[in-house]
């Protein structure tokens, strides 16, 4: 019986201990419970000065952990080369800095996002991307031409297909032409807006607050503007026909907007202007009687 009360005592007692350790857990979890991370290095870009601003944002995060992964993303070549000694020494140093925070640190087994980068993979093993360069020409008759290499990486390239196929209208439009047309009509509205205001100033007939409320009526279709040529600029080999003539509208309809909204502030400005001369003229009538 005696024996039988001890352990109803203990398993009462040891429940009891659990408790309070999840209690405690909840309020303040352990390292090894918190979440942890990717941690790229990117292009050979590290140095001890970011690798302990990195993970003392980490900790201060509340992460417990993180997982050191190089990759590459076009970036400028830095000074650390992937496996060299003085990588070796800056993994070293991120453990170090780690510890000093209770971190659990965690290595991938290879450079590359797949686990199938490396100097040990021969270009015609490694991943892939299918690349295209586009040519444009006169149908109905046999042609004869030399055709474009597409982007290359690392110098390895193989030919897949040679597709042909009809156009459709706006195919072939470089919609990039399009911005410097845009900026060149901004800034002369811009040169007579400053012209105008400049006038008003010196009248001292400015009033600051009609400037801001216009200006303000721009910030949203500029906006809009730079969005869609960015969209047209950077996706304009994969861009659909259809997207691309919403997208040109768009910049179309906004750029009407903006430059009403020049225009009306111009003409504003000109009308003060004009009223400010008008009045400066006839007090100098005046005293002039």
């Amino acid at each position: 019986m005696l024996k039988r009360f001890i352990a109803l005592f203990m398993a009462v007692m040891a429940v009891a201990i659990h408790a309070d350790y999840l209690d405690e857990g909840f309020a303040a979890p352990p390292m090894q419970a918190k979440p942890q991370t990717w941690w790229h290095w990117l292009d050979y870009n590290i140095s001890k000065e970011g690798i302990k601003a990195d993970i003392d944002a980490m900790y201060e995060a509340g992460l417990g952990g993180f997982t050191i992964l190089d990759i590459g993303q076009g970036l400028p070549d830095g000074d650390i080369k992937t496996l060299s000694p003085e990588w070796f020494a800056m993994v070293q140093y991120a453990i170090e800095c780690a510890a000093s925070h209770g971190m659990e640190v965690c290595l991938h087994n290879c450079p590359g996002w797949s686990s199938s980068g490396g100097p040990w993979i021969q270009k015609e093993d490694a991943m892939k991307t299918v690349t295209f360069s586009e040519t444009y020409a006169e149908g109905g008759k046999r042609l004869e031409i030399d055709l474009p290499k597409p982007r290359t990486v690392m110098d390895f390239y193989r030919d897949i297909a040679v597709l042909a196929f009809p156009s459709v209208a706006g195919d072939g439009v470089d919609f990039r032409a399009a911005n410097p047309k845009l900026t060149s009509m901004l800034k002369v509205r811009g040169e007579e807006l400053r012209k105008a205001y400049g006038n008003a100033q010196g009248a001292d007939r400015m009033k600051t607050t009609f400037l801001h409320y216009m200006t303000t009526q721009m910030t949203v279709p500029a906006d809009l503007i730079e969005r869609s040529v960015m969209k047209l600029s950077n996706n304009y080999q994969n861009i659909t026909p259809e997207e691309a003539e919403a997208e040109v509208s768009v910049i179309k309809k906004q750029s009407e907007t903006v430059l009403n909204v020049l225009e009306h502030m111009i003409e504003a400005l000109q009308i003060e202007a004009e009223e400010s001369e008008k009045e400066l003229k006839a007090g100098k009538e005046a005293d002039h009687e």
